[in-house]
This record gives C-alpha cells, sequence and structure tokens, in this order.
C-alpha cells in the first residue's frame, strides 16, 4: 500500500476569468511522496463560522491516515495544526511536509505522541 498526502488546506485564488477556485500552489512535489488527498480547498473553510465542520471533515478523512503517510503544511495554519493532532491521536505519529524554499523541496519533520 503506498502513502497518502493528505492536504488539510489547499490555498487557492479565485481565477477572475471564470470565477472557478484555483491552487495557489503547485503540489507536484508532494505528488512525488504519494497518492494527494486534498480535504478543504476552499477560503471559506478557513473562516471562523465554518471551523466546526472543516474541523469533522478533517478528522472524517485523517482517520483513514497511517504513520507512513504525510501532512502537507500549507493553508490555514489552524486547519494544519488540527490535522496534526487528528494524526497523532490515531496513530501516534504525525509526518510532516514542510516546504524549503531555498531546496525547492519538501523538508520531512516526524513529531511522535
Amino acid at each position: 500500500m503506498g502513502r497518502t498526502v493528505f492536504i488539510p488546506h489547499l490555498p487557492t485564488r479565485q481565477n477572475p476569468v471564470d470565477g472557478a477556485w484555483i491552487p495557489t500552489i503547485s503540489l507536484n512535489p508532494a505528488a512525488e511522496l504519494g497518492e494527494l488527498k486534498v480535504i478543504c480547498d476552499h477560503p471559506s473553510d478557513a473562516a471562523p463560522e465554518q471551523f466546526d465542520a472543516a474541523c469533522v471533515r478533517l478528522a472524517k478523512a485523517l482517520d483513514l491516515a497511517t504513520e507512513n503517510d504525510y501532512i502537507v503544511m500549507a493553508g490555514d495554519v489552524v486547519l494544519c495544526a488540527y490535522a496534526i493532532h487528528c494524526v497523532l491521536t490515531f496513530t501516534g505519529v504525525a509526518n510532516v511536509l514542510r516546504w524549503n524554499r531555498e531546496e525547492r523541496q519538501y523538508d520531512h519533520i516526524t513529531i511522535e505522541d
């Protein structure tokens, strides 16, 4: 079984031409590490009035995480922190990917409960 790369909150912007929400970051480097699973992909997911619903979606999706999967640190910091909390609760280990601008690749950080 391959690794899953969870993206708790994908940063997006609205395309002025057609109004569609499009990612503001490339997920290609993360896709090299496993199958991508975007959980929240709209700016309103990080809004205070939507926070509880977003956390329910995160917990449900991350219930499938294993100790070998990754979490990409991108988007809303609180949703990313909650994602780490969920994975630590479910597996005891969270593998975090943080973008390194100088190296132009992800740094892998392991957090253990």
